[in-house]
């Protein structure tokens, strides 16, 4: 179905419960995660795409106030999303990635027919232009990360910013993004088919570029690298300093893959690397890489641990050299690695797909609402 201002709705109803989604983070936006979701949750899910190229790109704050004064196309599509509030009468509507799309009157008129919450994993670096301006506007923030800085959780700054609830909710790994052992032994899904030594899949950003030229250094052709904008598109004046940087440190060209590549690239991987900006984690790798049977070693180990026994079900480390010693390490005990790999798959495929992760959203929504309709 087309509204008027051009966006389109889809609907994949699995249950009783209604669900509006206007907008929803770049993982999780193909039909097939969506209907997987729906079944799990026994969830009806009224999915929104905006008008093609009205957010082609992040908005500020600041941004957004001026496009809800001047943008007749953005007061369309906020017209048809109403309209349509009103009409499907969700149990709640769900805001995915970032605020700075909404208007906090727009906010306020969806909250007349139902509860909105805000769901964002950019944390904390993206916080000035995702959650920090917007998160007191929802009846419920919810965050992807865990921590904001040294022994400050995410969701105590969203309290801080003036969120009335504040909830941690992993974000989980799509269903498109892992193929699990499915009756294939532990020798053939944790290592008769792994034949590269150690992956990285992620974007180029300034704070992550010495630590992936040392791994490259070191590790050479035994890494796989791959990830979006490392050529330095999109990125402005960044963007020549991520050539050059590449060129001048000899890792070379470094390419996307498609999902589908991605997933049998991690199925082939011993060891994945995984590094956040600051804090966190906050990254979907923290749950792709062992629901791929993949041994995981990751930075924010204070996080980390709340979400895998360490040197059980992951590895962290706290330095790049770190990193390479246990690395090296485990590609050196393949029993050991095999183990931790085994255990972080089964305690991921237990806590840690999306679908789990819904769950918790629409329970922690459901107590709340119980609690406001006791008092």
């Amino acid at each position: 179905m087309n509204l008027p201002s051009g966006a389109t709705v889809t609907e994949f109803n699995e249950g009783s419960r209604i669900v509006l989604m206007p907008k929803v983070y770049p993982e999780l936006n193909r039909p097939a995660n969506l209907v997987s979701v729906a079944r799990a949750t026994r969830t009806h899910i009224v999915w929104v795409r905006e008008p093609p190229g009205l957010f082609a790109e992040r908005w500020t704050h600041a941004r957004m106030v001026r496009e809800y004064q001047q943008n007749a196309s953005l007061r369309a599509y906020y017209a048809d999303l109403l309209a349509l509030n009103k009409q499907a009468k969700p149990s709640v509507v769900l805001i995915m990635g970032d605020g700075g799309y909404w208007h906090p009157e727009f906010i306020d008129d969806l909250r007349r027919d139902a509860p909105v919450a805000f769901w964002t994993g950019d944390d904390p670096e993206g916080s000035e232009v995702t959650s920090r301006p917007f998160v007191q506007y929802y009846d419920y923030a919810f965050c992807g990360g865990i921590y904001f800085s040294r022994g400050i959780r995410i969701e105590e700054k969203f309290r801080e910013w003036g969120a009335p609830v504040a909830t941690f909710i992993p974000l989980g790994a799509c269903p498109d993004k892992y193929v699990m052992q499915d009756g294939r032994s532990d020798q053939e899904f944790f290592s008769g088919q792994r034949d590269i030594d150690v992956i990285y899949v992620g974007a180029a950003y300034k704070g992550k570029l010495r630590r992936v030229l040392i791994l490259k250094r070191h590790f050479k052709e035994r890494l796989f690298l791959a990830g979006k904008r490392w050529d330095g598109r999109g990125l402005g004046w960044k963007g020549v300093a991520v050539r050059l940087f590449t060129r001048l440190g000899g890792i070379g060209r470094i390419g996307e893959v498609s999902d589908k590549d991605l997933v049998a690239l991690y199925q082939r991987a011993k060891v994945g690397f995984n590094c956040h900006l600051s804090f966190g984690p906050s990254n979907v790798r923290t749950y792709e890489l062992p629901l791929n049977g993949v041994c995981q070693v990751c930075d924010c180990a204070d996080g980390l641990r709340e979400l895998y026994d360490l040197d059980t079900e992951a590895v962290a480390y706290d330095r790049i050299d770190e990193a390479i010693r246990k690395i090296e390490y485990y590609l050196t005990h393949e029993q050991e690695r095999v183990a931790i790999a085994r255990a972080g798959y089964l305690r991921a495929l237990r806590d840690y797909p999306i679908e789990i992760s819904f769950a918790r959203l629409f329970a922690a929504t459901d107590a709340r609402l119980q609690t406001a309709q006791r008092a």
